[in-house]
């Protein structure tokens, strides 16, 4: 844009001169000078626009919307089973049922797995799956868990089942022991379970050696040695308190501890008592962990665990606030 200034410079005008007799007559003579600014606003033309220019139309880009292909969805595949993820850790109901539900799959080595370690050093994995394969086809159906008792690193779960086998169908109910190792609860099993899994495999071995025998060597007459096992007098321990009991003697091989408590409240106060029995060795040093309860005053508790003692001196240290006795046999 340019701005012109003009200025334009005029005298008196034709009408002030011929008025110059009358100004004279005024006395003076007055020269008028007027200065106009005119300002004059010139717009520059803007430059023509190319052919290409004037084709070209701006238009608004319009927000980018996400679709299927500008969007990347990252999706996490699924996780594959593996024999590590199928050990939960969980409650002992849960890790019970985990149990029964490898044994309905034919899985007896993971079901073997959830047993404690003294347990696996009782019985072996061989014995164990020999236990089934003999009494195929195996199944517990029908389960549930009335009662859960916890202290500590101990457990005891009431378990109601039903037992499908070669021998029939067997409705069962049975208290299981377990214990906390490393985090995660793990079965100790039963006395008679102990022995029912080591009996079949024994008698495989029998049966093996059996027909392993010589014609010849049956013709001799001679009866096949039948080795019995010596079966000491039952050891019996008993209290009203706390106690660490006379010495007695194991010899190697199992051994079935049972324990009877009647609960009682030295104190007067409280509705429940505690009773825990642990085998030491001579040395003091815990070897086992026998019993672990807590009973409503006024009632009895029974129990029994079955231990693969080696032969040697040992002692029971009892904690209890009743009396109490502990019928040892082997």
């Amino acid at each position: 844009m340019v701005v012109a200034v003009a200025v334009l410079l005029a005298g008196c005008s034709s009408n002030e001169v011929g008025n110059s007799k009358d100004t004279k007559e005024r006395g003076t003579e007055k020269e008028e000078t007027r200065l106009v600014t005119h300002i004059v606003t010139v717009e520059e033309p803007a430059p023509s626009k190319t052919p290409n220019e004037q084709d070209k139309v701006l238009e608004p880009t319009p927000p980018k919307i996400p679709n299927e292909q500008d969007t990347e969805v990252e999706l996490t595949p699924p996780k594959t089973p593996t024999k590590q993820a199928a050990r939960p850790e969980g409650s002992p109901e849960d890790v019970l049922a985990l149990q029964y539900e490898y044994i309905n799959r034919g899985d007896f080595e993971q079901a073997y797995s959830l047993f404690a370690n003294q347990s696996r050093r009782e019985v072996s994995l061989a014995q164990y799956r020999a236990f089934f394969e003999a009494n195929a086809p195996y199944s517990v159906t029908d389960y549930s868990f009335p009662s859960v008792r916890t202290q500590g690193n101990s457990a005891s779960v009431d378990a109601a089942f039903t037992v499908n086998s070669a021998g029939g169908v067997e409705q069962l109910q049975r208290t299981q022991q377990l214990v906390r190792e490393n985090g995660d609860w793990r079965v100790l099993m039963r006395p008679e379970q102990v022995a029912a899994f080591s009996a079949t495999e024994n008698a495989s071995e029998q049966s093996t050696q059996k027909t392993n025998t010589t014609p010849k060597e049956e013709k001799k007459g001679e009866e096949p040695e039948r080795e019995e096992e010596k079966q000491s007098e039952p050891i019996q321990l008993s209290g009203t308190s706390d106690q660490v009991t006379e010495p007695f003697d194991l010899r190697s091989g199992l051994a079935t501890f049972r324990v009877s408590y009647e609960s009682q409240s030295i104190s007067g106060v409280g509705s429940i008592s505690h009773i825990s029995v642990w085998l030491i060795d001579a040395q003091g040093a815990n070897v086992e962990l026998l019993a672990n309860e807590v009973v409503p005053v006024g009632q009895t508790w029974e129990g029994s665990k079955g231990v693969r003692a080696r032969s040697g001196e040992y002692r029971l240290n009892v904690e209890a606030e009743g009396p109490w006795t502990v019928t040892i046999e082997q």
